[in-house]
Order: C-alpha cells, then sequence, then structure tokens
C-alpha cells in the first residue's frame, strides 16, 4: 500500500512532516528537481522544532555513495562505537538500539532518525541501500514496541520516528509502488507475519 501527500509550499510539507512523522510511521520527504535548497532548508526546520530532550540521529546521505560510505558516517555520527562497530548491519542493530548513542537515554524521550539524501546511495547500490532501510525500519519497530530481545514488553518501549529523504526522480516510482520495498518489507522476527507493511508516508514536495 503506497500513501502520497503531495505539496505545493514550504510551510505544507513542513506541516505534513511534523503531522506524518510518528513512532510506527515512517516518512518519505521526496523532492523535485532543483529543490535541493528548500528540502535541506525543510530538514533544518523539521529538527529545530524537535525538543531539547529529544535526541536526534541524522545520517548524512549526500556523503554515502557505497557501502563502505555508509558505515564511514555511521561512525562519523556515532563516534563513541568507533572502537567496536563492526560495519555489518547486525553491527547497526546494536549501535541503533544503544540508549545515548541511537535512542534516548530516557524511554519516555523521543528518538528521531533522520536519513537525508537516502536517494544517493539508492542510485549507487540499490540493494544494499535497501536493505539498511529495512534495518532501520525494523529496529525502530521493535523498539517501538519494545521487543528488543524477542518478546513485546511494553515497558520497554520508547518512540522512534523515522525520516528519510530523496530526490523524487529516484525514488517517486518505488513510493508509488505497492509492494515496493518502501512500502513492504520482510521481517525476521518472529513475532511479525513474514511480509508487513511498513506503513511509510511519501510527502512529494512540488513548488
Amino acid at each position: 500500500m503506497s500513501r502520497i501527500h503531495t505539496v505545493a509550499s514550504e510551510g505544507a510539507a513542513l506541516a505534513a512532516m511534523s503531522e506524518f512523522a510518528r513512532p510506527l510511521a515512517p516518512v518519505l520527504l521526496l523532492y523535485d528537481e532543483g529543490l535541493e535548497e528548500l528540502h535541506e532548508r525543510l530538514v533544518r526546520r523539521f529538527l529545530a522544532i524537535r525538543t531539547k530532550e529529544d535526541h536526534v540521529l541524522v545520517l548524512p546521505g549526500e556523503h554515502m555513495h557505497s557501502m563502505a560510505d555508509f558505515y564511514d558516517q555511521c561512525i562519523r555520527v556515532m563516534p563513541e562505537c568507533a572502537s567496536y562497530f563492526g560495519r555489518n548491519l547486525d553491527a547497526l542493530d546494536e549501535v541503533l538500539r544503544d540508549p545515548g548513542l541511537g535512542l534516548a537515554t530516557q524511554r519516555s524521550q523521543g528518538t528521531f532518525w533522520v536519513w537525508r539524501s537516502f536517494d544517493q546511495l539508492f542510485v549507487n547500490d540499490t540493494n544494499f541501500a535497501s536493505r539498511a532501510c529495512h534495518a532501520l525500519v525494523e529496529n525502530a519497530d521493535e523498539v517501538c514496541r519494545g521487543a528488543m530481545s524477542g518478546k513485546e514488553d511494553p515497558t520497554q518501549a520508547q518512540p522512534v520516528v523515522i525520516l528519510l529523504t530523496g530526490r523524487w526522480s529516484v525514488l517517486g516510482s518505488h513510493a508509488s509502488a505497492g509492494k515496493s520495498f518502501l512500502n513492504w518489507m520482510v521481517c525476521s522476527h518472529y513475532l511479525q507475519a513474514p511480509e508487513w507493511p511498513t506503513n511509510l508516508t511519501t510527502i512529494h514536495l512540488q513548488v
């Protein structure tokens, strides 16, 4: 199932981002060619309205053109894990779920994972970008449900919100396709169905 919300102004885009970006409901902001500066401003404004208690992790996708670049940037934004990070998706799971690294230190606080310019890695390594995207979605899902140890425990749950961004020309067809990797994923967790919807909302910015 695809959900596309089209907006035609900066204000409408920011309002949609704030409305739709919720725990268990990731948001993909896609913009038309020529709107790069507006896209960057929107991300800054979205992050500026987070509270000081929120934990914000920004992955700068504009610097990611390979799997190696992705892991380099993970270490850059989470330098505390540099000495032990395993540079694989299992290791990414560990750091994303670590309070103070990937998560807020208190379960009552909000956590925001923002992957800016996700399309850059997707263009250069589609398979790995898709898997890394699913890793973020699956980790957020399990943290939001308190299912990090394999069994749901609401007392261990904490809110995680995902925002991805990129160009409509690269990701628009995938966002529009009901069974694309953006809208459906295969989850290994036994509590989930073999395939489950990501509940992603795409915001298409065309000013």
